[in-house]
């Protein structure tokens, strides 16, 4: 057995004194700092031992946690073998509720069969795993008059949402009242994904949301094309969309997405009821082999240090299925006339006039110079994104990085320098720097361009668009009507 750390605190949730035993390892510290936020655990924030924590992985798979009166100890047996590289099994999202194990961002169990709805109305079955994404995992939900998707966003989503801090039911107000009120028709309407229903999933009390049914986003279709490319024209398309969606956002609603980027937009599937129903008999939900790992209930732990039984050794871990991601089919990139891509994951929206610093969860290598400098912002961040989000999806590669080895401090200036540098514009006070601060991605946009194998016309007008995106001064950068009029897009 491994070293442990003993130490006294107060549960809160039973207001007495628990002698604690756990393992110096990544994972029982984390299994512990799971219990705790939770309530149910003691607290392990602080304690002191004469060696240091050792963060190399420990096995887990034997690993038990023993209920003995008031006593809780976390026992890793280290005969274990580490469990495909610490991700417990699982190929896809890690259904684990309670970061940060390892840490996670807490995947909700979800199994077919289980049905969704309000009260009185047709409950939606849950029949096919679509995908998944870095906020949620995304399920294909029967009703028996029409299929929607289902997300079952993580804990760490799930949490804003709870506390009263995210947005999102504002912003469902607001499509509420555009559409009930029948405003004049605003195209970009018909772009966003809309939401249906917005409920509590049980027993985790985290939240699930049924939503307009689409095809997979454009980071799966990205990452499964060979050269991490989407076709110029579907591109175009893309963008004079996400352009039209986003004009209604800012004018129309007053909102900023404020997380755009290949995983935030989908392509609209062409199926129709039938033939989604005819899909799901001749290709089945499909399985990976043997179980994954996941944690045990919480609501079975409360109710064994409620109610201990010294005989009662419960497993950290138990088995579970895992589902393999079967997305609607896409139609065909190349068929510009077909194509119609939805902005959607709209958890994380702010409204402009009370938009908060402080609750941004815009993607690092998506950040707009005016973040990283602390200067105020409005819904530009989401041009800026949106600027990054076409150069991948016309090369394959990122057109920013933050290398992980950097300082926060490093790797801002680092990015600061990049931008100077990509863009050909000037920031007031910033000189670039073609030392150490001069990265990889402080190549022109052009040249980049070039390299991925755009040429003469192309490359320039594609050069001037994103650098209309990609403006420095945030009150300089163009709207999304003014960029939609852009050369590149009409021409």
């Amino acid at each position: 057995m491994s070293r442990v750390l003993k130490r006294h605190c107060v549960t809160p949730s039973l207001r007495t004194r628990i002698p604690s035993t756990f393992p110096c390892s990544k994972i029982a510290f984390a299994i512990a700092r799971h219990y705790c936020q939770r309530g149910y655990a003691p607290a392990c924030s602080r304690f002191s031992t004469s060696a240091p924590l050792s963060w190399k992985p420990t096995p887990i798979l034997k690993s038990r946690v023993v209920f003995t009166g008031n006593s809780i100890e976390f026992d890793l047996d280290e005969a274990d073998k580490t469990l495909y590289d610490n991700n417990l099994g699982f190929r896809e999202e890690v259904v684990c509720i309670g970061p940060p194990l390892l840490p996670l961002p807490g995947y909700p169990e979800i199994k077919l069969g289980r049905e969704f709805g309000a009260d009185g109305d047709p409950p939606f079955r849950i029949c096919r795993k679509l995908g998944w994404d870095g906020t949620s995992s995304v399920w294909l939900a029967f009703n028996g008059f029409k299929y929607l998707a289902f997300r079952a966003l993580t804990q760490v989503a799930s949490v804003p949402i709870q506390d009263g801090e995210s947005q999102l039911y504002s912003f469902v107000k607001v499509l509420d009242d555009y559409y009930l009120n029948q405003l004049p028709d605003h195209p970009g309407f018909e772009l966003v994904l809309k939401g249906e229903l917005y409920f509590n999933i049980q027993p985790y009390d985290q939240q699930g949301q049924l939503v307009e049914l689409t095809g997979p986003n454009i980071g799966l279709l990205k990452a499964t094309s060979p050269d991490r490319r989407l076709p110029l024209d579907a591109v175009k398309v893309l963008c004079r969309q996400m352009l039209m969606a986003l004009d209604f956002l800012h004018g129309t609603c007053g909102v900023v997405h404020t997380n755009i980027k290949p995983d935030t937009i989908f392509v609209k599937h062409i199926l129709t009821t039938e033939e989604i129903t005819k899909l799901l008999e001749e290709d089945p939900q499909r399985m990976y082999p043997g179980p994954a790992w996941t944690l045990i209930p919480v609501e079975d732990i409360k109710n064994r240090l409620m109610f201990p039984n010294p005989l009662d050794n419960s497993s950290v871990f138990r088995p579970t299925e895992e589902f393999v991601s079967q997305p609607l089919p896409a139609p065909l990139l190349t068929d510009i006339r077909t194509l119609t891509f939805k902005l959607g994951n709209f958890e994380n929206v702010q409204l402009l006039q009370n938009k908060m610093r402080d609750k941004l969860h815009i993607s690092p290598n998506m950040s707009p110079p005016e973040l990283i400098l602390g200067l105020p912002w409005d819904e530009k961040i989401d041009i800026w994104a949106l600027g990054c989000t076409v150069f991948e999806l016309l090369t394959g590669t990122s057109l920013f990085s933050r290398p992980p080895s950097l300082t926060s401090e490093e790797s801002d200036a680092r990015h600061l320098n990049d931008m100077v540098c990509v863009t050909g514009d000037s920031l007031a006070g910033f000189v670039p720097s073609i030392g150490p601060l001069a990265g990889e991605d402080s190549r022109s946009i052009g040249s980049r361009l070039a390299e991925a194998g755009f040429h003469n016309t192309e490359r320039e007008r594609a050069t001037h668009f994103l650098r209309r995106c990609l403006t420095l001064a945030s009150d300089k950068r163009p709207s999304a009507l003014e960029l939609f009029k852009d050369a590149w897009l009409v021409g």
